[in-house]
């Protein structure tokens, strides 16, 4: 099973995104996601910068 959340907020020529993801396996989280991004429309070149940010933290398997 997977969760997912994601929103975007949206002011003037700025955009920005949440996002995270938790993995299960058998009701035992086994990787969580989290990320970020942002961007920025210009309007004189109608260019977009963006800049953004991720982070992974996986459960160690111990399996035999």
């Amino acid at each position: 099973m997977a969760l997912y959340a994601q929103d975007t907020i949206t002011k003037g020529n700025w955009a920005f995104n949440l996002g995270m993801r938790s993995i299960f396996i058998e009701a035992v989280p086994i990787g969580n996601l989290s990320r970020g991004w942002v961007s920025l429309t210009t309007s004189k070149t109608n260019s977009v910068l963006r800049a953004s940010y991720s982070r992974v933290l996986e459960t160690p398997f111990n399996g035999t």
